[in-house]
């Protein structure tokens, strides 16, 4: 979102670090954006014993474990009825059926994640409110136009040890291998962390 004579309008930003105008325009019938409302991380501990233990001698039985990030997002859903021709319902309904509950596996580690859920937790119709929030204006939305907001999260799981180290390979990112026992890992540090049972 950025702020804009004292009008705030949704926006992305791109890799030159621009911003880019991504909200309501006419000249779609209907048009989607997805807006991040936070997230949290949760460590999954090793149920069974173990942990890695530093050069210091220190057990940490959270340091191979999985995370756990759940992320709050809403899908905005900007539509101009008489051009789709659909009710709210009907619209609804095709929204709730085109987002998946899971995740496919090829797709999680291509992007170097376990699993990914997605769970529907809530709808706004009220378009006039979201509109009055998503833009903080005082004008009101034309009456020919829709404006609804879906609200879902996605709790995805990744091996922590795999989050950006030199001693993660391909391959065990693809299939979520976790280090034998006994393995060394050398960090560019130069600090040498030993995996225990």
């Amino acid at each position: 979102m950025i702020e804009r004579d004292s009008e705030r309008l949704p926006a992305m930003v791109t890799k030159d670090g621009e911003y880019k105008y991504i909200g309501i325009d006419d000249a779609f019938p209907i048009m989607f954006y997805h807006r991040s409302n936070g997230s949290t991380i949760t460590n999954d501990k090793i149920s069974f014993g173990g942990g890695i233990t530093d050069t210091l001698g220190n057990n940490n039985i959270y340091a191979n474990s999985d995370l756990i990030e759940r992320t709050d997002l809403s899908l905005m859903v900007f539509a101009q009825l008489k051009k789709i021709k659909m009710t709210i319902t009907e619209l609804k309904d095709v929204i709730y059926a085109i987002i998946p509950g899971n995740v496919d596996k090829v797709s999680c580690s291509n992007i170097g994640i376990k699993s990914a859920f997605i769970n529907l937790s809530g709808a706004n119709f009220n378009s006039n409110e979201i509109y009055l929030k998503e833009y903080k204006t005082t004008k009101k939305l034309n009456p020919n136009f829709l404006l609804i907001e879906i609200k879902y999260n996605i709790e995805s799981r990744f091996k922590k040890s795999c989050i950006k180290t030199p001693h993660c390979s391909a391959s065990e990112r693809e299939n979520n291998l976790l280090l034998e026992t006994g393995e060394d890992i050398l960090l560019e540090s130069g600090e040498k962390i030993i995996l225990e049972s």
